[in-house]
């Protein structure tokens, strides 16, 4: 009868140990979508509605630049928006502003003969009032996400404020944070809202382990009294266990952050080529906000890059061992 105390005792303690450790290990991956500007065709598309959406996107050019955030993206898209209104006949320009209703719209539409003087030849485009819509209406959608961006990170904050009260641990949030503020700063608002949702994310992680790892003290304190002869022996068994159970889980991890970071170098190096497009096909962006938009997709490319031998070694079981150039090459750049 004491034999048999003591086994149901044991299984006990290790099936309480192993459910608490599963308990810890599996936390679900949530997070919001970064929204994506989507076109909505104006039934009113004619020249006083496109002189009108260029005004109001002067104007969401200087809220933006209001609040500190650099805005050459916004001054490329404007700028091409113009031009799209200008068209391929600057000349009929003057005969536009004999007829507007305005002080504020005649000397808006005689400053874009300045405009028109200062465009060179091949980036002249054809008038096309549905495109100055469509790009007004994005620099507005622009101006939206960075305040949403704005009211996330003052969220965000205020929550991780709390959770670290709370005894959660914060720091990585606290980083991503700090990354967001700058790429706000810096005009890349899809990537702030992704690291917004990131830092979100683990301060939900980070709070619910917290109140997890409360839960299970509590309960664990009567439990160890009644079967500490048991919970000494299971301690012993998990101590030569843990290293193989920890690289297991660790190899899980590996392939799940494999696998995103796969997706997401496919996503960057689609958004690479669209934007090469979108300059040296299209011409709908200048090659300074290319070049603004390259340099961020192949810095966040090269990253990813190093990092997944990394990971495939440790998904393998191996040790990553970093190739080394051979003495006596020369590398050529």
């Amino acid at each position: 009868m004491e034999i048999k105390k003591k086994a149901v005792g044991f299984v006990s303690v290790f099936l309480f140990i192993t459910v608490a450790l599963l308990y810890f290990s599996f936390i679900p991956l949530t997070g919001f979508a970064v929204a994506q500007f989507e076109y909505v065709p104006s039934a009113d598309v004619t020249e006083d509605a496109a002189l009108e959406a260029l005004l109001r996107a002067e104007a969401d050019v200087k809220d933006v630049a209001s609040l500190k955030i650099t805005t050459y993206f916004l001054n490329d898209t404007i700028l091409v928006a113009k031009r799209y209104f200008i068209g391929d006949m600057a000349d009929r320009l003057s005969i536009t502003v004999a007829g507007l209703d305005t002080e504020e719209k005649r000397s808006y539409v005689a400053s874009l003969l300045e405009v028109a003087k200062t465009t060179p030849k091949h980036e002249i485009k054809p008038k096309n009032f549905s495109e100055v819509l469509r790009l007004t209406q994005l620099i507005a959608f622009k101006k939206e996400q960075a305040y949403r961006i704005i009211d996330i990170i003052s969220l965000a904050e205020e929550k991780e404020g709390k959770y670290e009260q709370e005894g959660a641990d914060t720091a990585a949030s606290i980083s991503l944070i700090a990354q967001a503020k700058t790429s706000l700063l810096e005009e890349r608002f899809d990537e702030a809202e992704s690291l917004l949702d990131d830092a979100n994310l683990r301060l939900d992680q980070a709070r619910l382990q917290e109140a997890r790892f409360r839960s299970i003290f509590k309960g664990t304190q009567s439990f160890f009294q009644l079967y500490w002869r048991q919970s000494l022996l299971v301690f012993i068994v998990l101590a030569l266990t843990t290293p193989f159970i920890v690289l297991g889980l660790r190899r899980i991890w590996t392939i799940r952050k494999l696998s995103l970071l796969k997706k997401e170098l496919q996503t960057l190096q689609g958004l690479l080529v669209k934007a090469q497009e979108d300059c040296f096909k299209y011409r709908t962006i200048t090659t300074t906000s290319y070049k603004i938009k390259a340099d961020s997709y192949k810095e966040r490319i090269n990253e990813i890059q190093r990092t997944i031998p990394v990971l495939e070694a440790i998904a393998r079981g191996e040790k990553y061992k970093e190739k080394k150039e051979a003495k006596g090459v020369v590398r050529v750049k």
